[in-house]
């Protein structure tokens, strides 16, 4: 048995040779009675803060890109209007092919594929 002497009390004397009387000693309270985190306690704060500020950066970013609401934009064919034409129209700083190709995917159509006159093509955003 190995016996541990405190000194200073009466009562730690006591207890302190009595088998499992190390339940019967006061936890530690460190000056100011504060919070006192082990390394795992530090570890995973630490973890949670960095955790919470990547939510938080994820759901402005998310919120930022999303699509604004509303109907898509369209247009409408008129006589003599080809894909090449509406896509020119449609998207001008873009170059005409990349234009054509991103309009016929948006819309389901072959780039060669001819349009009617009243047909309503979806435009893209922006």
């Amino acid at each position: 048995m190995t016996t541990l002497t405190l000194i200073g009390t009466a009562e730690a004397d006591r207890t302190a040779q009595t088998p499992g009387a190390a339940t019967d000693v006061p936890a530690y309270v460190p000056p100011g009675g504060g919070l006192r985190l082990t390394r795992r306690g530090r570890v995973a704060l630490l973890v949670l803060g960095v955790l919470a500020v990547v939510v938080a950066f994820s759901v402005g970013r998310v919120s930022a890109t999303a699509s604004p609401a509303g109907p898509a934009p369209t247009a409408v064919v008129s006589a003599g209007d080809t894909l090449w034409s509406v896509a020119h129209r449609a998207e001008p700083g873009l170059d005409t092919r990349a234009a054509v190709a991103h309009l016929a995917a948006l819309n389901g159509l072959d780039e060669d594929a001819p349009l009617r006159a009243g047909q309503v093509l979806a435009l893209p955003r922006g």
